[in-house]
């Protein structure tokens, strides 16, 4: 077996081999408190669970790093609907461009789109003192290196690395498109809201340990590590209103809508409201989308995916074949009041 195999294509009962990078490696313990890791692998399609019972488990976890590049051999499982993998062998190999480049979700020529994109769309404001904060954020080189790699959480949602970029910029092209319908929103508030809200991943994900958290990101979490990072660059802008610095701490303190989803303030105006809603759509949609590609297509399961415990529902792979063609039925119909017109008609005949 010498083709790579991508982790999107590992079936049920199917040996592979593949390159795989190590996105997630936490220890855990089972219902009768035997020790065990779980691991999570990625490659540029996906990602994908593993569990290793071992005796040697304390050797096994210092020899594994997150981050780091392995030559996987194993089987394709299945454990409650979803699709993972029984790992048979193990071996690190080094990161060379080839292997880089079979890994990266996020490709260096869309990287540097984004990092475009995101310029531009900051570039929207108008407002002399919004404006300014989001160029010193632009501006700072050690910033917009961490920004431009940081991943957008651990593992819900842009969980590789460039996510933070891709769902930052995402965010802010639906506020563009959001206020032309309802004109009477803040444009500015939005994009500099959109640019600022997750900001805080930069320090509370650990940059050298992916999917682990800082010491920072765990005390603090990257809601009100952003609002400190946006408080200390607003106190350096002479003139910063205080009122305009207490409506963008408000949007990003609000920015995940209530107190159970770790707001400490609830939206109270209309832009913090729709960042919210659209934080929410951005990472929902992702979700979606990448559960069903990790999934698998329908020939493997049907056209149900197992159940997702992040969105707590099981998910159609294919909504699209539930939907008749639209244009079968306008045939149908045109055929069906061809059919009427040629019926004679009931007055034919009759006298006036």
């Amino acid at each position: 077996m010498n083709e790579l195999t991508w982790l999107k294509d590992v079936l049920p009962g199917k040996p592979f081999v593949t390159v795989v990078r190590l996105k997630i490696k936490e220890r855990k313990r089972s219902k009768v408190n035997d020790p065990y890791l779980r691991l999570v692998f990625e490659d540029k399609f996906g990602t994908l669970d593993a569990t290793l019972w071992n005796p040697d488990l304390e050797r096994l976890e210092e020899a594994l790093r997150q981050g780091e590049t392995f030559r996987v051999e194993g089987v394709g499982s299945s454990y409650l609907g979803k699709r993972c993998m029984t790992i048979k062998s193990l071996a690190k190999v080094p990161e060379d461009p080839w292997v880089k480049e079979r890994l990266d979700i996020l490709p260096l020529g869309r990287k540097h789109w984004l990092l475009a994109r995101l310029k531009d769309l900051s570039l929207k404001i108008e407002n002399a003192y919004l404006r300014k904060l989001i160029v010193v954020f632009l501006e700072d080189r050690a910033f917009m290196e961490r920004f431009g790699h940081a991943p957008g959480g651990k593992e819900i949602h842009h969980s590789h690395e460039g996510g933070l970029l891709e769902h930052t910029v995402s965010i802010m092209g639906l506020c563009v498109k959001l206020k032309e319908h309802y004109r009477e929103l803040s444009l500015d508030l939005l994009l500099a809201g959109a640019f600022l809200h997750d900001i805080g991943k930069v320090e509370e994900l650990d940059p050298d340990h992916e999917g682990t958290y800082t010491d920072e990101g765990r005390l603090l979490g990257h809601i009100t590590l952003g609002a400190m990072m946006a408080e200390k660059r607003m106190s350096k802008i002479r003139g910063f209103p205080k009122s305009l610095r207490s409506v963008v701490l408000h949007m990003i303190l609000s920015h995940q809508g209530a107190y159970e989803f770790g707001s400490p303030k609830r939206p109270k105006f209309a832009e913090a409201l729709v960042l919210y809603y659209l934080d929410e759509i951005d990472s929902k949609l992702f979700q979606i989308k990448e559960f069903i590609r990790q999934q698998g297509g329908e020939d493997d399961a049907g056209p149900w995916t197992g159940y997702n415990r992040w969105l707590g529902r099981y998910l159609i792979r294919d909504v699209a074949r539930f939907v008749s063609d639209p244009s079968q039925e306008e045939s149908s119909l045109a055929t069906s009041l061809d059919a009427v017109k040629r019926e004679p008609s009931l007055f034919e005949g009759l006298s006036g």
